[in-house]
């Protein structure tokens, strides 16, 4: 591979979260961080604004092309190691762009919670970017980092402490602040127009192994009905991003060789308490899930958001910015707090090898997730 003009290059910088992500790399690079970067988008005038509000100078590139011109997208990808796109919805904007990584052997980023798409561009992209070298990485926000990786650590620390990897686990988040954007409103609405025009399209939302093709684990805990969750200690309901978590989680596991068996089950649930307030909250959960889907199915209802919703999101009013989630899990051990899913989330787990019958190897630990809005 010919030398490249930069190691990274922010995708669709001008956008909500594109914002937020180049004032997190200025302030790294700032610090000493070794990292050749640019900005990239398809309008130079808000490039150079968000450039100016980072007063980071001319010495930060600005590159220009537009999410649908495929030339240049082959150019901008062929000029970097690697790129992080924050242009969504990835189902309408996104395929050029990882196709022209693919290709040319870049490594691509994204912060996508399209499962429909993902599954769609794994198929298509996976003899290209295997042949080229390019690494694709898929949904590195919120849905999935907390939980995938958590789950790797926590797999690691059962490696260490019990000998075996876990055959199940369940995440239960117990609080959670912060809002989303436009772009993530956008991208549920576009998914759920797609369904609309193609119904065969909710088994993919509904199967935890869409991103897994070739490969079918096992049922998996029932994640939509509200439930006591008596290692944890609360009642639970739906959690609203487990759909495209437990899809992460299960491919990491298939990419990984299955090294947590081709058995691995994983459930994701909202804690909302003990006591009475507990279970009339998980009820309220998942009642409240079951309406978002029928009404979300509806195209009045989706117009309606996207006429009067959708523009006051993307102006930042009604969904405040928020800083990266500081998150922090806890073991049913009560182990000290640690960073996510660090060994203490393992201590009361036990192991699986020549475990007798009735013996269980699973493990549980409960997040909780905070983002300061500003």
């Amino acid at each position: 591979m010919r030398a490249r003009d930069f190691d990274l290059v922010l995708f669709g910088a001008s956008g909500f979260t594109g914002r937020l992500v180049a004032e997190v790399l200025h302030a790294w690079r700032s610090g000493g961080g070794a990292l050749r970067w640019a900005l990239a988008g398809r309008d130079p005038a808000r490039l150079a604004a968000v450039r100016d509000a980072l007063s980071a100078g001319e010495a930060l590139p600005l590159l220009w092309a537009d999410a649908r011109d495929a030339a240049a997208l082959a150019r901008l990808a062929a000029r970097t190691r690697a790129i992080l796109s924050t242009v969504g919805p990835y189902q309408l904007h996104g395929e050029p762009l990882v196709t022209a990584c693919a290709h040319a052997g870049t490594d691509y980023v994204d912060l996508c919670g399209e499962p429909l798409w993902m599954a769609r561009m794994i198929r298509q992209l996976q003899a290209p970017a295997q042949s080229s070298g390019a690494r694709i990485v898929f949904s590195c926000g919120f849905d999935s980092i907390p939980f995938d990786l958590g789950v790797v650590f926590l797999q690691h620390a059962a490696r260490e402490r019990l000998g075996a990897p876990l055959a199940e686990v369940h995440a239960t988040v117990r609080a959670m602040k912060g809002g989303f954007s436009g772009g993530t409103a956008a991208s549920l609405l576009a998914t759920m127009e797609a369904v609309a025009r193609d119904p065969a399209l909710a088994r993919t939302l509904d199967d935890p192994f869409a991103l897994t093709p070739g490969f079918r684990g096992p049922p998996q805990p029932d994640g939509d009905a509200a439930a006591w969750d008596e290692l944890v200690g609360c009642w639970s309901g739906p959690f609203v991003m487990a759909p495209i978590n437990t899809k992460n989680v299960h491919r990491s596991n298939a990419l990984r060789g299955h090294p947590w068996g081709r058995d691995f089950r994983y459930v994701e649930r909202m804690g909302t308490g003990a006591g009475a307030a507990g279970r009339a909250g998980a009820l309220a959960l998942a009642r409240a899930s079951r309406w978002q889907r029928r009404l979300l199915a509806v195209a009045p209802t989706r117009a309606l958001i996207r006429r009067w919703l959708l523009p006051r999101w993307a102006r930042g009013r009604t969904a405040p910015r928020a800083s990266p989630a500081a998150t922090r899990s806890r073991s049913p051990a009560a182990a000290p707090t640690a960073p996510c899913c660090a060994p203490a989330c393992a201590a009361s787990a036990t192991p699986a090898t020549g475990r007798p019958a009735g013996s269980s190897r699973t493990a549980r630990w409960r997040c909780c997730t905070r983002s300061t809005a500003r």
